[in-house]
């Protein structure tokens, strides 16, 4: 499986990061632009970077950024789901985490952003960086507003970065071993 790397955010991903590259000034969204000027259109108002903000990188204002990142983990969302991989990878079969098989289980604040806990999950043990314990095949994302990104936990506490669409297992209802769903 494709193991993904953590990497810091660029604004020219974004798409509301924009440049404007005309001649002269012009007044656009209501606020006056001079030439190859560099602008944000995710909040409220325009904001328009100064010259002391990062070229590449994510400035501190912005309106996607969440501080405290949010952290979510998804378990399978049935039992009956849970006990069906965990028998193939009982069987030798590899495991695959399929978005449509998982849900919300746990949404709170992150003590770490993606990076920080990327880097201290090489060092220390999941047990030390969280306050509960994680199960094996559960996946935990940590968001900070503009990229989340997602770890598997797998047996013996390993845990690796993934690409995982968190989008589509926060639309299921995760149901617990009674059968009642949260």
């Amino acid at each position: 499986m494709y193991e993904e790397k953590v990497r810091k955010f660029k604004c020219y991903y974004c798409s509301d990061c924009k440049l404007y590259a005309g001649s002269e000034t012009k007044t656009i969204h209501g606020r006056r632009m001079k030439p190859n000027t560099k602008y944000c259109t995710g909040g409220k108002k325009i904001i328009i970077f100064r010259s002391d903000d990062p070229k590449v990188n994510v400035p501190k204002w912005c309106p996607k950024l969440r501080v405290p990142p949010t952290l979510r983990i998804y378990h399978f969302r049935s039992p009956g789901i849970e006990a069906g991989e965990r028998m193939l990878a009982a069987n030798g079969i590899s495991f695959f985490p399929y978005p449509s098989r998982y849900a919300v289980r746990y949404e709170g604040e992150s003590p770490y952003t993606a990076m920080d806990f990327a880097r201290q999950i090489k060092k220390r043990p999941l047990a030390e960086l969280l306050s509960m314990q994680l199960l094996p095949y559960e996946i935990l994302e940590v968001d900070d507003g503009i990229r989340p990104y997602c770890f598997l936990v797998e047996r013996l506490g390993h845990v690796r970065c993934i690409r995982f669409k968190s989008d589509i297992a926060r639309e299921s209802k995760y149901e617990e071993s009674g059968g009642k769903a949260i």
